[in-house]
Formats: C-alpha cells, structure tokens, sequence
C-alpha cells in the first residue's frame, strides 16, 4: 500500500518536528543555535488556537531551519549530525503519540500551558522574556513529560549540558518537538509514509523554500 502525496501542512508539520531535532542538536553540541527557530518554536506552545501551521510558527519563516534540515538532510547520506537530529524527532513523535493517550496527563499540560499564554502571549518579546518562558516551560517538561517512555537522552558537550539557560532551551525544543510531532500526526502524518514518500517531501520543502507565499 503506497502512501498519499503529503499535503503542505503536513510537510510543514514534519518541518517543524525536525526544526526540534535541529536545534537541540545545535545547542547541545555547540552552544549555538538559529536564534528565531527557536523563538518560534518556543512561542508554538503557547498557539493552541492557531488557525494554520504558518500561525503555529508565526509565519513560514518560522520553519526556515526545518525545512532546510528536510530538503537537504533528508536526502542525504546519514552521518553523526542526521542521525542525531532524527534520532530527537523520532522520539518526540514517540512521545506525542504517547501523551495523546494520557488524557489527564494533557489536561494538566494544556491548563499550565494556558496559563502560560496568559502571562506571555500578549506581551513584547526579548532575550529576558524569551529565557523566562523556556524556563517555566523546561520546568513543566521536567514534571509532566521527562518521565516517559522513551526517555530522550541528549549527547553534547558538557559545557553545553552544563549550562542551566542551554538545558533549558533544549527541554523546550524537546517540548515544541512533541507538539510538533502531535500536529503531523493529527493531518495524516504517519512514520511509515516516509518510506514511500520521502521524495515527495524533499521536492515540496523545496518548493515551499523557493516561494514561501
């Protein structure tokens, strides 16, 4: 059984949940990290009412990273860096598909959220607002989601995984992931199309990068 052509909300979606992958790796293995990836992926948390995948990261721009990481890595001979970075995804999927199942889990999860929303949706960002927010949402991974099964395990630098403000950025690029993964799979994203259709979406990453409108 062949899989359907992907639709573009959904190569948006998978964009995104390899966006996670991307960061996470960048930070824990340098320190460095595409500054507006992760901003939007933090900030797609808090849009649980948004109306698109565009609106859940702001606008396309804010899957920039992601889609890069789909058009050039997906096609690509897998090497330390790939496998890591889809090793996160994978798992965030994993994840999301888990917490799907524990109603009362994401119940509290999506209150906390909202609550969240509340105090930072509205206001002006900055660096100190940003780092704020990772950190209350790094500390509501920790409680509500750490535990699960698969535990991720983040490979890195120690001076990376040292730094309290790195971790916290790296739980909640683990966090956007599994919203990610969440949305994939809510269009028809399913992990086993991507034996079929794999092509499919590199060649519409690539055609979303080209005209983004």
């Amino acid at each position: 059984m062949l899989a359907p052509r992907p639709q573009r909300d959904q190569v948006l979606a998978l964009s995104g949940l390899l966006q996670s992958g991307v960061l996470v790796h960048q930070l824990s293995r340098a320190g460095n990290w595409d500054h507006n990836a992760l901003h939007e992926s933090t900030y797609s948390l808090l849009r649980l009412q948004a109306h698109s995948v565009e609106g859940v990261y702001g606008d396309i721009y804010g899957l920039y990273a992601g889609l890069m990481c789909m058009a050039d890595n997906f096609s690509a001979k897998s090497g330390r860096k790939s496998r890591e970075m889809y090793t996160y995804a994978a798992s965030c999927h994993q994840l999301s598909l888990k917490l799907n199942k524990l109603a009362y889990t994401s119940e509290i999860i999506q209150t906390e959220i909202e609550a969240l929303d509340t105090e930072f949706g509205a206001s002006a960002t900055t660096t100190e607002r940003d780092a704020e927010l990772q950190s209350r949402l790094a500390d509501l991974y920790t409680r509500r989601i750490s535990y699960l099964s698969p535990r991720i395990i983040v490979q890195g630098s120690s001076r990376c995984l040292s730094d309290s403000e790195t971790v916290n950025r790296i739980r909640t690029a683990l966090f956007a992931g599994i919203r990610a993964g969440f949305l994939w799979h809510q269009l028809g994203g399913r992990r086993w199309h991507l034996l079929f259709n794999r092509k499919d979406y590199i060649e519409m990453a690539k055609g979303i990068l080209g005209n983004p409108s």
